[in-house]
């Protein structure tokens, strides 16, 4: 299975996968912690990289959609794999579902498996979302702000276009005026972080 046409514009303009694009270079490994069931980035889907995920049914179903490869159930504060298994690991929109301090402990094991590039993203500061329906891990505990990460020693950027355009689960407000906005100022985002929805933390091994 691969992204469809739609499915790749939507992450290049708010999601990651520019980001990600000059990373995943041919035989890279790629973690994708937090994976669920394989959605956030169309070029993961295509890369069919490894996944870890402590939920089985999500991994279940992106092992049959096809959309990751060697699909681990696991605690992904306790990840069972050697000290830099793997050249890019990413987390997307996974820290701000724990509380600050094991936010900070989920980033040093992160980097603990990490040879070349680990990329984040989480929304900009506490953006505040409650457990969905049967879904009590969807709550978000945490807000992290670019200052977080620089003072660990990440690039920070800024995608998703203005916040001021999106509510809880990253939907767009006012219909389709509210997604034409956030598309117009997908640029101005990614340069200014303090004006975006998400902030795309990137961080260089060793």
């Amino acid at each position: 299975m691969t992204a469809t046409l739609r499915e790749r514009v939507f992450y290049r303009a708010f999601g990651v996968d520019d980001v990600l694009r000059p990373l995943l270079h041919p035989g890279a490994r790629v973690l994708d912690v937090g994976s669920s069931d394989g959605s956030g980035s169309a070029l993961l889907v295509d890369r069919r990289v490894d996944a870890v995920d402590i939920h089985g049914p999500s991994l279940d179903a992106a092992r049959t959609a096809g959309v990751r490869g060697v699909c681990v159930q696991a605690d992904m504060m306790q990840l069972p794999f050697a000290d830099g298994s793997y050249d890019v690991v990413t987390a997307l929109d996974v820290i701000e579902h724990l509380p600050k301090d094991r936010g900070s402990v989920l980033l040093a094991e992160l980097e603990r498996v990490c040879r070349s590039h680990l990329v984040v993203m989480t929304p900009y500061g506490f953006v505040e979302q409650p457990p969905g329906p049967g879904q009590p891990w969807m709550e978000h505990l945490s807000g992290w702000w670019p200052d977080d990460f620089r003072a660990l020693g990440y690039e920070v950027r800024g995608t998703g276009g203005v916040r001021f355009a999106r509510g809880a689960y990253s939907a767009f407000r006012w219909g389709p005026l509210g997604k034409a906005v956030g598309l117009a100022t997908v640029p101005m985002a990614r340069h200014l972080p303090a004006t975006a929805y998400h902030i795309v933390a990137i961080k260089r091994a060793g």
